[in-house]
């Protein structure tokens, strides 16, 4: 199911059963903190090096991003960590939190 449908499915339950929308909003939250969990594990993972190439990679412009994100997918060696940037690519917001992780350095 895909966030935008999640985030009906929550919104349209909220009235349904009476619920108010601010406990929406609070299960919306829990959520969100399980993202950044698993974002920030992932990011730590990497090690410095390739966070660092990550967080280049994050800032370029759209089709010099594109290159460097087909150059990661074309070598066996940093073909996983071009998972991230093509998530990114499809989601504006998720790349605005992941140059922000990626600059505060690991937790």
């Amino acid at each position: 199911m895909s966030s935008e449908a999640r985030r009906a499915q929550v919104a349209s339950s909220a009235y349904e059963d009476g619920s108010s929308p601010r406990r929406v909003l609070a299960s919306d939250s829990v959520d969100l903190e399980q993202l950044e969990r698993q974002l920030r594990e992932r990011l730590d993972a990497l090690g410095p090096a390739p966070r660092a190439e990550l967080l280049h990679v994050l800032m370029l412009p759209n089709f010099d991003r594109a290159d460097r994100i087909g150059e990661f997918c074309g070598n066996r060696k940093t073909r996983t960590l071009a998972e991230l940037p093509i998530d990114c690519e499809e989601d504006r917001t998720l790349r605005a939190v992941l140059v922000g992780m990626s600059r505060e350095g690991p937790a």
